[in-house]
């Protein structure tokens, strides 16, 4: 049986939800196996709270997590946690990588070979609404820290859930750099 593999990090969006629970039951009914991985808090930034419009609150990712459950119970669909999959002790030594960056080098990070810098930049812009990243600004590159922080501990967990579940197809529909 063939297996496809959803990573659906934003549960508070209940549109993008549905669609992609609906999808998931579509491939079911052609015969495969559907697992779902959700955001269980892990990530320091994410593009549902951002400062320009919704503030994270200590219960945000909380919320988040039960709006997502409740749409996978409902929809009696597959599902797993990102924790789950993360390497124990990883964001320790994410910490340490990132903290070696020099600002102005942020852009140009890379992680295990994947241009995390660029790949978290868009989620800046929409974060914080700035049409240019003024590195001075250190509201902005603290932000920009967190959401690389956020992308590296993506790689590491969904590289991980690809290697143990070895899915033929993964689908994402949201997220930026994810």
């Amino acid at each position: 049986m063939k297996r496809a593999l959803f990573f659906s990090p934003y549960g508070q969006w209940h549109y993008h939800g549905a669609c992609e629970t609906t999808m998931g039951h579509a491939l079911r009914a052609r015969d495969m196996e559907v697992r779902f991985i959700g955001c269980d808090g892990l990530f320091p930034a994410c593009d549902v709270f951002r400062a320009s419009t919704d503030k994270r609150s200590p219960i945000s990712c909380l919320s988040c997590q039960k709006t997502a459950a409740t749409l996978y119970e409902g929809m009696a669909t597959p599902y797993q946690w990102l924790g789950r999959h993360v390497t124990p002790g990883i964001e320790g030594e994410i910490g340490s990588w990132l903290d070696e960056i020099p600002d102005e080098e942020l852009l140009g990070a890379r992680y295990r070979g994947y241009p995390v810098g660029r790949w978290a930049r868009s989620s800046v812009h929409f974060h914080f609404r700035a049409s240019r990243l003024e590195l001075a600004d250190k509201e902005l590159t603290e932000g920009w820290r967190a959401h690389i922080f956020g992308c590296a501990l993506a790689i590491d967990g969904i590289s991980r859930a690809l290697d143990d579940w070895r899915p033929d197809l993964l689908i994402l529909l949201n997220g930026r750099f994810f």
